[in-house]
């Protein structure tokens, strides 16, 4: 689709690459066209063109060099080409989005590990009593909160209420924030222009000082541009026993945008035993959080 000669899906591309510059200007002050181009080695006139959608195509090797000024890591990389290509995270599979999410839920309910469902902001759509047992909370704290952000899994991880589950970790969570937050920027990339998330993000920088820390300091980013896992590994203790567990993510492609199931698989028999433990305690289920889909604020502008 066209408009006064722009093409709509690389206009959306270049908000994108605005976005993705601007959050450099956060962290190094400033970042103009001019300095990206000259980075890149395109020149300023291709990075106007590229964020004004008026560049008919964008070349392979212009991707790369965009990826490359950007810091992005590979799983980054990888959003940012899907992005190029017009993919906004919806697909024409079918109308009816709420026959994805009743299919994720039917496979939530039956898992004997703690498991939940996120959206790409990160909000928590559903998830089983288990997980709630892990982090040492339950449905009526969660509710509490009136923040924006009070079902984002960024809340569960760098919020100072749950300052007890950081230390049940250990030096693991460290690593385990590294690793989250990268996945975390891969997910939600193709959706860095929409106001729900430009909202969400202002408000976590402020209520969740750590958060902004590592979304902004990215300290990982260089290690991780050729780490091509989206999963995390972790120690944790629980019933007085350490042991390590690993996430595990299926992706649901939705007309409304992909849906993920992250599961906590055990990694160790100490940790086979105290999942089933717990699960003895709280048994399955299924719990529903933050509204899916998300009447229009969940697509970039």
């Amino acid at each position: 689709m066209t408009t006064r000669g722009v093409d709509l899906d690389k206009l959306k591309f270049g908000s994108l690459i605005s976005e993705l510059r601007q959050e450099h200007a956060t962290l190094n002050k400033t970042w103009t066209r001019k300095m990206l181009g000259e980075k890149t080695g395109l020149g300023k006139n291709i990075i106007d063109n590229i964020e004004s959608g008026k560049k008919a195509q964008i070349e392979p090797e212009t991707l790369h060099k965009l990826c490359d000024a950007l810091d992005l890591s590979f799983l980054e990389r990888k959003e940012l080409f899907m992005a190029a290509a017009g993919l906004d995270g919806r697909f024409p599979v079918d109308d009816n989005p709420q026959k994805y999410l009743d299919e994720l839920e039917d496979v939530l309910m039956k898992i004997r590990v703690p498991a939940f469902i996120i959206d790409p902001y990160g909000d928590v759509i559903a998830l089983n009593p288990l997980i709630l047992a892990f982090y040492q909370t339950s449905k009526e704290q969660l509710d509490k909160s009136e923040l924006l952000s009070r079902y984002n899994m960024m809340r569960l991880l760098f919020s100072p209420e749950f300052s007890l589950h950081r230390s049940l970790m250990g030096k693991s969570w460290y690593s385990f924030a590294h690793q989250t937050i990268h996945i975390f920027r891969a997910m939600n990339l193709r959706y860095r222009t929409s106001p729900y998330f430009k909202k969400l993000v202002t408000e976590m920088s402020v209520e969740y000082p750590l958060f902004l820390s590592y979304w902004q300091g990215s300290p990982f980013i260089q290690r991780d541009q050729n780490h091509f896992m989206d999963n995390s590994r972790f120690s944790y203790q629980l019933f007085n026993i350490n042991f390590e567990v690993i996430s595990s993510t299926i992706t649901s492609a939705t007309p409304e945008g992909e849906l993920l199931l992250y599961s906590f698989i055990p990694l160790t028999s100490e940790a086979s035993w105290a999942f089933d433990k717990l699960l003895k305690i709280v048994g399955t289920g299924l719990i529903r959080l933050s509204l899916w889909p998300k009447n229009g604020y969940n697509m970039p502008e």
